[in-house]
C-alpha cells in the first residue's frame, strides 16, 4: 500500500511543487517526508495494535472508514460549506485507513 502511496504521490508532484512554488529539490523533500511519515506512522500504529489488540484495532478502523463512507449519503445537500465537510470526512477516511492497517 505504501509503494501505491508513493506512486500516486510522484504522479502528482508537480502540481504539488507548483502549488508550493518550491523547485525541483525541494520538491524531492515532499516525497521524503512522505516517506519519512508514513514509516513513523506504522511504528506507532503497530506499537499500539500490540498493546490494545489487532483484531480489536482493525474492528475500530473498519468502523471508523465504513462510517466516514456513508456520511456523506446523509449530509443534507443544501449545506453551503459542503467543503469544509468533505475535509472531515476525507480526514476521517484517512484515519479509518491507517488504523485498518
Amino acid at each position: 500500500m505504501s509503494g501505491i502511496d508513493g506512486r500516486i504521490l510522484i504522479i502528482g508532484l508537480p502540481q504539488i511543487a507548483s502549488a508550493m512554488h518550491a523547485d525541483a529539490e525541494q520538491a524531492i523533500w515532499f516525497t521524503q517526508g512522505y516517506a519519512l511519515a508514513s514509516t513513523i506512522m506504522l511504528l506507532l500504529i503497530g506499537r499500539v495494535t500490540d498493546i490494545f489488540g489487532r483484531v480489536k484495532f482493525y474492528k475500530t478502523g473498519f468502523v471508523i472508514f465504513t462510517v466516514a463512507h456513508f456520511s456523506p449519503a446523509s449530509l443534507n445537500h443544501q449545506t453551503k460549506s459542503l467543503s469544509s465537510d468533505s475535509s472531515r470526512v476525507s480526514e476521517a477516511q484517512s484515519y479509518g485507513r491507517t488504523a485498518s492497517l
